[in-house]
């Protein structure tokens, strides 16, 4: 996608957003030499904008870090997100990271998982 400024670009981007899309939004942190300040806030533009729309924000990961607890959205917390570390590395291959995700955001639900890998890897 080209364009020659940065509201071009939005438009542009936000015409081709359906409901039932995934974006993947590859970002960095404030101190990465990618960081720039009109990316910084753009995925909670893309969110607010389409709030049905499936966004994956990936960030890079900190050295060393692990995640051993998770908090998962239920009855009494509806709305706690979900953060999940996924670092893609030779070992650790796309298709895996997604069938962790897919795997962590329906627990006991194996028939929710499997169409969304599949949905994803498709």
């Amino acid at each position: 996608m080209q364009s020659r400024n940065w509201k071009e670009l939005q438009k542009t981007l936000f015409s081709e957003i359906d409901a039932d899309d995934l974006m993947l939004l590859p970002v960095d942190r404030r101190e990465g030499v990618m960081w720039t300040p009109g990316l910084d806030h753009l995925s909670e533009i893309v969110a607010a904008r389409f709030p049905k729309m499936n966004l994956l924000v990936q960030y890079p990961s900190f050295p060393d870090f692990q995640q051993e607890s998770y908090e998962y959205a239920g009855e009494e917390e509806p709305h706690i997100p979900l953060l999940l570390p996924a670092d893609l590395t030779r070992e650790n291959t796309l298709e895996q990271a997604i069938r962790m995700l897919a795997g962590a955001a329906f627990p006991s639900a194996r028939d929710k998982t499997r169409a969304a890998i599949r949905h994803l890897l498709d």
